[in-house]
């Protein structure tokens, strides 16, 4: 049984959704003792310079303001971590997922935090946690499907996550 979820909410719309529909129907069956909802229609601030320069200081050499700017990684990292199952419900725009979840898997891929490097490559770090994307193709339901459902299985199984399921529904 799941206990706990972490819902990503990507779309764009809060109302008249059909990621975000699918998305409660799928947490509805889940019946979860708790459910971490994340919506990422509100601003995700992109990776900049100053992220970059403050995740690769040591920790404990960290400045108030380094750290003041990894405080939303590392809420988002600890939200994945007290997650059973990850429930991503996303529209596809422009044959894509929108930008803030890409933004999203950014900040959470960490060096030494959700991943390692080894000699045969990066290495997941977390490992309790199964994954589930379904999306929903938005403007463009007759064209070609979005090859990023697949990147954001590796990008899961190269965090180490145990399962993922990944499937869209077509509408007409």
């Amino acid at each position: 049984m799941t206990k706990t979820v972490l819902r990503i909410d990507a779309s764009a719309r809060h109302t008249g959704s059909e990621s975000r529909a699918l998305t409660q129907r799928i947490v509805d069956r889940l019946a979860p003792t708790t459910v971490i909802t994340r919506h990422l229609a509100v601003a995700v601030p992109a990776i900049d310079g100053d992220w970059l320069n403050a995740n690769w200081t040591p920790e404990d050499q960290r400045t108030d303001t380094q750290r003041e700017t990894l405080a939303l990684s590392d809420t988002l990292i600890a939200e994945l971590k007290a997650a059973d199952t990850i429930v991503i419900g996303a529209p596809i725009y422009d044959f894509g997922i929108p930008a803030t979840l890409k933004t999203w898997v950014d900040l959470i891929a960490r060096a030494g935090i959700t991943f390692k490097y080894s000699e045969s490559g990066p290495q997941g770090l977390l490992t309790a946690n199964a994954p589930l994307w379904r999306s929903r193709p938005a403007a463009h339901r007759s064209g070609p499907r979005s090859i990023l459902p697949a990147a954001i299985c590796a990008m899961f199984w190269a965090l180490s996550a145990s399962q993922m399921s990944s499937s869209s529904r077509r509408t007409s």
